[in-house]
């Protein structure tokens, strides 16, 4: 039977076939799968956008970091905040 299916081209689906079949595919196609090595690489470092001062952006910055800090609304009054948007303005 399995000279003749040879000889006929004819796929034998007997176990043993079946298994030879599926081992001969799983060898041809590790053998011919690359990986993604040589195709990944580093992305060059994105360029820090600095958006433009708004007193608008200010204030909402300012409160977004009131709340998420848990601060006291006086904190914006404080000498000492002034200083530091001074400082850093």
């Amino acid at each position: 039977y399995n000279k003749w299916a040879q000889d006929s081209k004819f796929e034998s689906m007997l176990p043993k076939a079946v298994a030879k079949c599926r081992s001969n595919a799983i060898q041809k196609a590790s053998a011919s799968q690359t990986g993604l090595n040589n195709h990944l690489h580093d992305l060059p470092p994105k360029a820090e956008r600095v958006l433009p001062y708004t007193d608008q952006l200010f204030c909402k910055a300012a409160t977004e970091w009131l709340i998420s800090t848990d601060q006291p609304i006086q904190a914006l009054e404080h000498p000492s905040f002034h200083l530091m948007i001074h400082v850093a303005s």
